[in-house]
């Protein structure tokens, strides 16, 4: 019985530190769809300490519109764009860098009426339709459909798993004992 409640100990203790250094959040694009036919696919991360966009990797791609503007699509990096006026609902991503004037924007605005924003990790935050939006100089599509999706940590699933194996050693001394 001391080793089950040294245990008890130990797991308590390792998931109070997980849940402190949860202030990095991985989100992923799923399903999303533009008005044209173009999709968006990809991960950002948001620190909740700062409520800043810290890395993003989302690639959009052409329409099924005859001659589309939006070309075979673009791929959005920390390298060749930059997060600009960002809030807790809004992930705003610009191309080319600073100084020059931007010709290309993803504009991926959440439902903050679900409750959620980037810096509360839920399990599903849809898109609003109609604001969130990628434009290519003066022309805009908008997202038709989709959703974004917390990215489980490491961290997160190894607790999950030791209270899965916890809980299955007790069930086994039960059946044995």
């Amino acid at each position: 019985m001391n080793r089950f409640k040294i245990l008890l100990v130990a797991l308590a203790a390792w998931a109070s530190t997980c849940a402190a250094q949860a202030a990095v959040v991985e989100w992923r694009l799923v399903d999303v769809v533009f008005a044209d036919g173009g999709t968006a696919t990809g991960t950002f991360t948001f620190e909740t300490t700062t409520r800043s966009f810290i890395a993003w990797d989302i690639t959009t791609t052409a329409g099924t519109a005859p001659g589309d503007p939006f070309g075979a699509g673009f791929e959005f990096t920390p390298t060749d764009s930059w997060a600009g006026q960002n809030i807790d609902t809004l992930l705003r991503l610009l191309n080319p860098l600073p100084p020059a004037a931007p010709k290309r924007a993803l504009g991926l605005a959440v439902d903050g009426t679900s409750g959620g924003n980037f810096s509360t990790p839920v399990a599903v935050l849809p898109l609003w339709p109609g604001i969130a939006f990628e434009q290519n100089n003066a022309i805009v599509r908008y997202v038709s459909a989709g959703y974004v999706t917390a990215v489980p940590e490491p961290g997160t699933a190894a607790l999950w798993a030791a209270g899965l194996a916890l809980a299955a050693g007790i069930a086994r001394r039960r059946a044995v004992g």
